[in-house]
């Protein structure tokens, strides 16, 4: 598994223990500790921040994807009006697996 969270509106604010930094840094430690493939990054590969959310998984040999607005916090899923799109293709998966490695790759 792969986490990428944004480092752009993380930065005023990087002692929050909520930050996406601390985050990060929980993943990882969870990760070491467990022996887990699991990796967490911090990136802002257009230079105004990420605010994408995203789901790619491979399984059974089709490509999943789930995008959407839902943010990982309760509020987003019980209070707000949110919405997330799931559909299984092959295209769609391919095509965002290309950005999310590129946004991977991109300088911290």
């Amino acid at each position: 598994m792969r986490v990428l969270l944004d480092s752009y509106f993380d930065a005023q604010d990087l002692h929050n223990p909520r930050s996406n930094l601390r985050t990060v840094e929980y993943l990882q430690a969870v990760a070491r500790a467990e022996g887990l493939d699991l990796d967490a990054r911090r990136r802002n590969p257009t230079g105004e921040g990420i605010h994408n959310k995203m789901l790619l998984a491979h399984i059974g040999g089709r490509g999943w994807v789930i995008v959407g607005s839902l943010n990982g916090g309760e509020a987003s899923a019980k209070l707000n009006r949110e919405i997330n799109l799931k559909m299984a293709s092959d295209e769609a998966y391919a095509y965002l697996a290309d950005v999310f490695w590129s946004d991977w790759d991109a300088s911290p």
